[in-house]
């Protein structure tokens, strides 16, 4: 399994940002949640950049377990954010 075969979530709210990761066949149980402040008057950028940093925090944590492959989602954010 790679994070690309799982489903992520992000809740980008008012006061929090979280991601959640699940497992495709148990979709309701969350094998991985992040959330930090959305800060949102600290502006746009930030907010990316919150967002990346929880993407990069939970590939970071499920590397080891899903081998290699496991960057490819953060890399395409990180990716879109800075064009």
């Amino acid at each position: 399994m790679t994070t690309d075969s799982l489903l992520w979530g992000i809740d980008l709210g008012e006061t929090k940002i979280e991601v959640a990761l699940c497992d495709p066949v148990k979709p309701a149980e969350a094998l991985l949640r992040r959330r930090c402040d959305t800060a949102a008057h600290l502006g746009y950028e930030q907010i990316l950049a919150r967002i990346s940093s929880l993407v990069a925090e939970a590939e970071k944590i499920l590397r080891p377990l899903l081998g290699d492959s496991a960057g490819v989602f953060g890399a395409a954010l990180l990716s879109a954010q800075r064009s």
